[in-house]
């Protein structure tokens, strides 16, 4: 099967999800073994650490961009 492209992330952006109420903040973007990794956090939990999450991770978490 083929997977379909997405518009990638850009740092600084929010992120929102049909199935959490969570919204996300990309902190910087890395490169892991030549693939796009995020640091996000939770922007009601800034102080909290940041997690590493892959650009397909979040796209197969249906996050998306607030406008």
């Amino acid at each position: 099967f083929y997977r379909t492209k997405y518009k990638s992330f850009a740092v600084g952006q929010c992120l929102s999800s049909k199935e959490s109420s969570n919204v996300l903040v990309i902190k910087r973007e890395v490169f892991i073994s030549g693939i796009k990794h995020y640091s996000i956090s939770i922007e009601a939990e800034p102080w909290k650490k940041t997690t590493l999450l892959s650009e397909s991770a979040l796209h197969d978490r249906q996050y998306v961009p607030l406008p």
